[in-house]
């Protein structure tokens, strides 16, 4: 299939929801050949199906991304069935609110591991076979919430600023070898299906005037699959309407 990333193997984590459908039609129609995982088969095989619609292949795979070795299996599957991982996308997102004021240690496991957590397991799942390789690009799916404040989500901005410092290192670590990692940083994007109202709300916050896309999501991470970020590692883009507005 012709395209941007003609041939190119992506493999796409936590698809599924608004967001991560979005990302295997995006990399697909860009030529891609989609590996979409996800905890539940079924919902992975329908994700698949996305990309066969977009005239590519897709792969389904199963895997518990809180589990090392059940990630570490998905990434065989993949490369035992197109024989390379060039895209890994790492989307695990779970926006969770906590009280700071009572919150407990069952709750920060909960959410930095769903969301720090997942995105390690999934990183360090294919760094081997990149290395070998001496090609690759890292994708992860962070938030402008590791960015700036957001009351009633303190551990959730914590985790995402800890995906962000992690994706910086690992661009220094792995530059040598031919691997570029960088991450997106939404904001202000419309992720869950929202009503016109809170549409209307979110957009009066943001210079543009209106939501984000997740098509514009995806647009993005196409970008940073492709050649034409090769020059480009240990950087945050930031799709949020202006609303960091520096």
């Amino acid at each position: 299939m012709a395209g941007r990333l003609a041939d190119r193997v992506a493999f796409v984590t936590a698809v599924g929801d608004l967001p991560g459908d979005a990302l295997v039609r995006g990399l697909a129609a860009k030529g891609a050949l989609v590996v979409a995982n996800h905890l539940k088969p079924e919902v992975a095989a329908r994700a698949a199906g996305l990309a066969e619609q977009r005239g590519s292949r897709g792969l389904a795979v199963s895997a518990n991304l809180l589990d090392r070795n059940s990630v570490e299996d998905a990434v065989a599957a993949a490369i035992a069935r197109f024989g390379r991982v060039d895209v890994l996308v790492a989307n695990a997102t779970w926006f969770i609110p906590n009280d700071p004021f009572a919150s407990g240690e069952a709750e920060w496991t909960r959410i930095v591991e769903r969301n720090l957590r997942a995105q390690i397991h999934a990183v360090e799942a294919v760094i081997p076979h990149m290395r070998a390789r001496g090609y690759g690009k890292l994708v992860i799916m962070a938030s402008v919430a590791g960015q700036m404040g957001m009351p009633g989500y303190t551990y959730y901005c914590a985790a995402k600023a800890g995906e962000i410092g992690y994706m910086r290192a690992l661009a220094r670590e792995l530059g040598p070898f031919g691997i570029r990692v960088n991450a997106i940083a939404p904001g202000g994007v419309d992720l869950f299906n929202y009503d016109e109202a809170t549409k209307a709300r979110i957009a009066t916050q943001l210079p543009v005037g209106r939501t984000g896309t997740v098509d514009e999501l995806a647009a993005m991470t196409v970008y940073f699959a492709s050649e034409e970020s090769d020059f480009v590692t240990g950087q945050v883009l930031r799709l949020d309407g202006g609303l960091i507005n520096a």
